[in-house]
């Protein structure tokens, strides 16, 4: 299995980052738990045990993100990071482009894994 360099850049830049389904999860089991934040990691353990056990703080600030901003926590870091994606898939197309000019957009498209619309 290969790694890309820069993907696991980005991923130790930002190693508190929970993925939405994670946040949604964690909220509901604090609810359940009756907002205590050390009882709600045990039964995340105990509920999700393949994943990453995140600390009781978590718990507390990603249900009052939600409450009092009406969004999950790390909604912010989304657009920097489909900023750095969009670039890197702009380079991408560029650099194909550069050593077959003559390419159609739906091959070019197909190479790099996104729509034809993405690199019209």
């Amino acid at each position: 299995m290969t790694v890309d360099i820069d993907i696991v850049g980005v991923l130790c830049e930002m190693p508190h980052i929970f993925t939405n389904a994670e946040n949604v999860d964690m909220i509901c089991v604090y609810d359940f738990c009756d907002g205590s934040a050390t009882v709600a990691v045990e039964k995340y353990r105990r509920q999700f045990p393949m994943r990453r056990i995140p600390d009781r703080r978590v718990f507390y600030k990603a249900f009052n993100t939600l409450r009092e901003c009406g969004m999950l926590p790390n909604a912010h870091v989304t657009p920097e990071l489909a900023l750095k994606q969009d670039m890197e898939e702009q380079e991408n197309f560029l650099d194909m482009v550069q050593r077959s000019p003559t390419a159609s957009t739906r091959i070019l498209a197909a190479r790099i894994g996104v729509s034809r619309t993405r690199v019209w």
